[in-house]
């Protein structure tokens, strides 16, 4: 048992402190404050009064029952909040008894610096039910993370035990991120202007978790959320640089190799742009700790790397050294960077990649490897078919060598293909092709021995004598495809996933009926798109003489998508462009089209509307109307039950829903971001059935207005719990004004007293 020596106060500070308990508790119902009557206040717990500084609820956790050792950094939801409520039945600090306290190891609540033991000092008498939510690093929740345990008067024990992940089945678990300084996160989002999912950085806690996959997992599992710089390097940079610079902070894989043989882990990526190649850098967190008989898996599949779609899938490294402070860079890009050796003769650039290291790890001696590295990679498809003769080249001594040639392939989806291959360590590779590749763009890094061609010539080009003759000379591919769009062209391709829709504008020698234009994404499938209803070259059409007619297509796309590819079929010849999405939305001109071509003969007075795509989910159990302080919030669900009611806690950042009749199920939900949001879309879900769990969720849709969940509902639960980074606050605008009006008074008080 803890003590601390009571605050000794003058009489006219007793009447002050009164008088704010008065005006704060008519105002407010529940705020947080300094002292009352000798009971002292958590900092930002609002609503929390203590009763004593002598009572203490301590939670042992342990990283396993067979493995008594404490863990740390897990985070605990106490219920009911320990300092939301006094002895006194009839105080009015009562109405908010069954608000959740969320604790985590060594957070500002937690009164014991040792890692693995929390203690809450000054806890109120009651009964509390203790849940962990989040593990430590490498461990997952038990079966029961809950605890319990009573105070009435004396020091209370509770304690929890983990368990070392169990990957036998398809699980997976997370390594929650580290704790950043303010002088880190300033780095972070000032100097490399980093973002998540498209949306800036505003904290220090919203950076992603690491995973933990099962072996079979590596290339299924959705991997961690990426972090974006907008700050470019150099190409060449080395590792330490990259990180240092851009405040990318350390990581705490597993430790425990013995257990977890079968497991790798994924850290997030951190992604920079290279300067002026158009390729990126990406970038793991810096490991404090390797073991031997760990996997390291990069994912890099749902990056943008500066190309038309993710060249790099995955590079798994199964460690057989220990290290420490270990980093990785991997700079990715469709070109050779000036320097290096030109392309083996009778192929073309399929790849170029360079990793990197920092630590005292040498990633270029095959020793510190178990087995040979792998390394996944994509390629466009020519035509139908796979590129033949793919080909890895190992850079040493200014000449690329050969390491494996004609790579067997797997027929990704309609437009791209995966190879795997093992190699002996890391340095610089290049991947060739046999034959070019339709549909690519055409700039200088397509061909590095011909930067006479750059990107920028191609825009606006007339394709004089001169020109076509070099073409033809040392560009046969690109020839082809300027004869085939003289029947047949892609002329824009835009998107927009605030609508969830792309707009194609193509042009032909035929009738609009030959087209057929589609559009295959990574997330979206396959969609046929259709004529636009209404068309901005009708005039045009009519007129024209010598041109190609233009028609607009339509078709839906998924707002989640990083990639998609337009392919554009008559009854002759195909096209194809793949399009990298940067951004709610955007416009791609392929390399052969001229933006004025567009832009000479729209019809403005036909101008094209896009309809919002019918990407929504049905909804036929209809919208729930909820009210917190006179703001109506509309719910949209379909479940096996009835939603009746809401309630909303502020210091846990979470709305609960009540729920009526639930008989399980899959369910559907649909909620308001104004009403609870989470950077990402990172929430925790819990329901309430007897006790407490949290379970897992799908996101379905997710919007700047809304989201939609999927939840394997069981049968019988009380209540839905979705907590997240932010949610409605009580008073909102009105806090300042009320906290002004409080607080004048008290000023008065204190200068008259004080005179």
């Amino acid at each position: 048992m803890k003590e601390k020596n009571s605050h000794a106060y003058c009489k006219e500070d007793i009447i002050s402190y009164k008088i704010v308990f008065l005006l704060i508790g008519i105002v407010f119902f529940s705020y947080s404050f300094h002292t009352v009557h000798g009971e002292t206040t958590v900092k930002n717990c609002y609503g929390c009064v203590n009763n004593t500084n002598t009572q203490i609820l301590t939670i042992f956790n342990f990283q396993t029952e067979d493995n008594p050792y404490l863990g740390g950094n897990a985070t605990f939801i106490v219920t009911p909040n320990p300092f939301a409520h006094t002895t006194n039945a009839t105080d009015y600090l009562d109405l908010t008894t069954w608000f959740n306290f969320v604790v985590t190891d060594d957070g500002e609540f937690d009164s014991d610096p040792t890692r693995g033991i929390i203690e809450i000092v000054g806890v109120n008498n009651g009964t509390y039910s203790i849940m962990q939510v989040k593990g430590t690093s490498g461990f997952g929740l038990s079966q029961n993370p809950e605890a319990s345990d009573e105070i009435l008067g004396t020091t209370g024990f509770a304690s929890a035990t983990q368990s070392f992940v169990n990957f036998t089945e398809t699980s997976s678990a997370t390594v929650e991120p580290p704790h950043i300084d303010d002088k880190m996160f300033d780095k972070l989002k000032n100097t490399g202007g980093a973002k998540i999912n498209g949306v800036t950085i505003s904290g220090a806690n919203d950076l992603p978790a690491a995973k933990i996959v099962t072996k079979s997992q590596i290339l299924t599992a959705t991997p961690p959320s990426n972090v974006v710089f907008t700050k470019s390097f150099s190409s060449g940079a080395s590792t330490s640089t990259l990180i240092s610079t851009l405040g990318i902070p350390t990581y705490s894989p597993p430790t425990d190799t013995t257990s977890n043989t079968g497991t790798a882990f994924m850290p997030p990526v951190f992604v920079a742009p290279v300067d002026n190649s158009g390729g990126k850098y990406i970038i793991t967190p810096k490991m404090d700790s390797v073991k031997s008989g760990s996997n390291i898996v990069i994912r890099a599949d749902h990056v943008d790397q500066g190309t038309d779609y993710p060249l790099l899938k995955a590079i798994k490294l199964p460690m057989n050294t220990d290290g420490s402070n270990v980093g990785i860079s991997t700079q990715v890009s469709n070109s050779i960077p000036s320097g290096m050796p030109s392309v083996p003769t009778g192929g073309f650039v399929g790849m170029y990649l360079s990793v990197k290291t920092s630590g005292d790890i040498d990633f270029s001696d095959s020793s510190v490897y178990s087995e040979k590295p792998t390394v996944t990679f994509s390629l466009e498809k020519v035509g139908s078919s796979c590129p033949i003769n793919v080909s890895l080249y190992l850079e040493e001594g200014g000449h690329w060598h050969s390491v494996s040639t004609d790579i067997s392939s797997t027929s990704t989806d309609a437009y791209t293909c995966t190879y795997s291959v093992s190699v002996n360590h890391f340095s610089s590779y290049l991947v060739t092709t046999g034959n070019a590749i339709v549909g690519h763009d055409h700039d200088s890094s397509s061909h590095n021995s011909h930067n006479s061609h750059d990107s920028s010539e191609h825009e606006g080009h007339t394709h004089d004598a001169m020109m076509m003759h070099d073409m033809t000379e040392e560009h046969p591919f690109e020839m082809a495809i300027l004869e085939i769009t003289k029947q047949l062209k892609i002329y824009e391709i835009h998107y927009s996933l605030e609508t969830g829709t792309a707009r194609v504008i193509v042009g032909t020698i035929g009738p609009a009926d030959d087209l057929q234009v589609l559009i295959n994404g990574r997330i979206s499938g396959t969609h046929t798109a259709t004529l636009a209803k209404i068309n901005p070259f009708v005039v045009f059409n009519n007129q024209n003489t010598d041109d190609l007619n233009k028609y607009v297509f339509e078709v839906p796309i998924d707002p989640h998508e990083t990639y998609f590819r337009v392919s554009v079929d008559d009854a002759k010849y195909q096209l194809a462009q793949t399009v990298t999405i940067n951004g709610i939305q955007g416009k791609v001109i392929p390399w052969y089209a001229e933006e004025t071509q567009i832009a000479d003969n729209l019809d403005t007075a036909n101008e094209v509307t896009i309809a919002p795509a019918e990407y929504a989910t049905k909804f036929d159990g209809g919208t729930k109307m909820l009210t917190y302080n006179d703001v109506q919030f509309p719910v949209k669900y379909e479940m096996a039950g009835a939603i009746t009611g809401l309630t909303v806690d502020e210091s846990s950042k979470s709305v609960t829903f009540s729920l009526f009749e639930v008989a399980g199920g899959q369910t559907t939900i649909q909620i308001p971001r104004s009403l609870v949001d989470s950077i990402g879309d990172n929430f925790i879900v819990m329901v309430a059935t007897s006790p407490q769990k949290q379970i897992d969720y799908k996101i379905l849709s997710s919007t700047s207005d809304s989201y939609t969940l999927e939840i394997m509902m069981p049968a019988g639960i009380s209540s839905l719990t979705i907590a997240g980074t932010s949610v409605v606050p009580e008073f909102g605008f009105l806090t300042p004004l009320i906290l002004l009006l409080s607080i004048t008074p008290i000023i008065l008080v204190r200068k008259r007293f004080s005179f």
